[in-house]
């Protein structure tokens, strides 16, 4: 049995309750402590039932629903990042998780816990339970909430099951260990698990397309403004990463739903919402690149590991830069007013074409569309191969992929799921290529620019050669696989399927 948790009214009702559970029930230990709890922004750990508490100088990553840790280490300050935990076990299972994401201070809360051991006649411990309360850390004291721990002891499964059925029999059930925690960052900055940088809204399939696509839309600004801030703190990459994606995101909405809003603001924010792209592109590419530094690192020859450390500190420098001209666009009254002029745009009904029509047709016609356009591509690129077809199929796919995420709520969740990931394969291969493609051009266009006055700046020019010629093989080796993904994409089975699960909602006929 695993260790079960019970949600109780406070602390005087919890031990009253202990007296009453077991007629042979001894106390164990007390104890009172200060927990500071950490996670990602997006509450990867919260999602993954899992939460990283600091306990002295003591930090441990719990399962929600136990009390013992999976991995505990010493530090000796808070971890900002999961890279700045010592290397050993919690580290490794924290990194993989959380990475490149920083961490966070969401709560911090005072345990004060009572151990009780349950025995037999033998007076062996057959059972223990734990009484804990949690109050705020800081400020006025005040209750959060009080549970019971009901832990099992191995080799006893029968006297934890009568004292379950016991505690069921007085009206008490087991209690979700999430919502312990919830109680606990209750006052963080966001509801835990509350931020998604992927919105998905509920949409009705008959319900009019301009109404719906501006319910998607305005999702889509919350995300960017809920990151702005933390974009100009550079508290981590992320966030500055989705709030591109939900430019993207927008951008495609307004170019593939044809007709549902007017024609002239369309082109207005389409062109400013580029604008904004661009701006804040310089920033991510070289995010990007110095996220994976060490894997760069790791293509080279051991002799020329520590040779490429100027193009890095290159890159660094211009981060900073580009990290400031970033800053100024986006606390810009060109920015204010273009936010402004955008919300406004979404509070108010439009008279379009399509505006009027069921979104399930106008978003079912895109999709098809956008479909139809990737197959014939695929089948032009097997035939004959050409770059840059690759490339603009990359774009198609990005656009068939968001508009299928953002109105996901109008289709099946199965069929889709399948759908999306036939998309997926596709796009993983055409991604690793022009990923390659671009990392290669970007490399020695900086390294145009790297000083080689002396023997160090020579030796980094050297390093950044043999990286671009170890990633044109990796290229090459990506694009001799391309038939496979571009075969099954083009296959008559994927056709059968994305008109069975969108064409009869747009109201085509075949």
């Amino acid at each position: 049995m695993q260790t079960t948790l019970y949600s109780l009214a406070g602390d005087r009702e919890a031990h009253d309750l202990v007296g009453r559970l077991a007629e042979t029930c001894e106390r164990a230990c007390s104890s009172s402590e200060i927990l500071t709890f950490f996670d990602t922004f997006d509450w990867r750990l919260f999602r993954k039932s899992l939460a990283l508490c600091r306990r002295g100088r003591e930090l441990g990553l719990y399962p929600l629903s136990a009390l013992d840790s999976l991995a505990r280490q010493t530090v000796s300050g808070e971890p900002h990042f999961a890279e700045d935990i010592p290397a050993g076990d919690l580290r490794a299972a924290t990194e993989p998780i959380v990475a490149p994401r920083a961490l966070l201070m969401v709560a911090q809360v005072r345990a004060d816990r009572t151990r009780y051991r349950v025995l037999n006649r033998d007076r062996k411990t057959v059972l223990r339970l734990t009484v804990e309360t949690l109050t705020a850390a800081e400020g006025p004291p005040a209750w959060l909430t009080t549970h019971l721990w009901l832990e099992p002891v191995r080799g006893y499964p029968k006297a934890a099951k009568r004292l379950a059925r016991r505690l069921q029999e007085l009206g008490l059930h087991g209690a979700d260990p999430k919502a312990r925690y919830s109680r606990i960052f209750a006052g963080a900055a966001g509801r835990p698990g509350g931020y998604d940088p992927k919105p998905r809204v509920s949409l009705d399939p008959g319900s009019p397309a301009g109404e719906a696509t501006r319910a998607v839309l305005h999702s889509l600004f919350e995300v960017m403004t809920c990151n702005l801030p933390h974009i100009l703190a550079d508290i981590d990459s992320e966030f500055l990463h989705d709030f591109r994606v939900s430019i993207r995101r927008t951008r495609v909405v307004l170019s593939q739903l044809r007709g549902v809003f007017p024609a002239g603001p369309v082109e207005r924010f389409r062109r400013q919402f580029s604008d904004l792209g661009q701006l804040t592109g310089e920033l991510r590419d070289l995010d990007v690149y110095l996220l994976n530094e060490s894997g760069y690192r790791s293509l080279l020859p051991e002799s020329l590991r520590d040779d490429i450390a100027p193009f890095f500190a290159h890159l660094r420098a211009a981060r900073r830069r580009a990290l400031g001209e970033v800053g100024r666009g986006l606390t810009s009254q060109r920015y204010r007013d273009l936010a402004a002029a955008w919300e406004a745009f979404l509070g108010a009904p439009q008279d379009a074409p399509q505006a009027e029509r069921a979104t399930e047709a106008v978003v079912g016609e895109s999709i098809i569309r956008l479909h139809n356009k990737m197959q014939r591509a695929c089948r032009r690129i097997l035939k004959r191969g050409d770059d840059e077809r690759v490339h603009a199929l990359r774009i198609d796919g990005k656009k068939l992929r968001y508009l299928m995420e953002l109105f996901a709520s109008l289709y099946p969740r199965r069929e889709l799921n399948s759908f999306v990931r036939e998309l997926r394969g596709l796009q993983d291969s055409l991604g690793s290529f022009h990923d390659l493609q671009v990392q290669e051009s970007y490399l020695l266009g900086v390294a145009a620019e790297l000083p080689v006055q002396d023997g160090a700046g020579r030796r980094a020019l050297l390093a950044v050669g043999s990286l671009v010629d170890r990633l044109g093989e990796r290229r090459r080796q990506v694009k001799a696989e391309f038939a496979g993904p571009l075969a099954a994409f083009a296959a008559p089975a994927n056709r059968q399927l994305a008109e069975r699960l969108f064409a009869p909602r747009a109201g085509i006929t075949r």
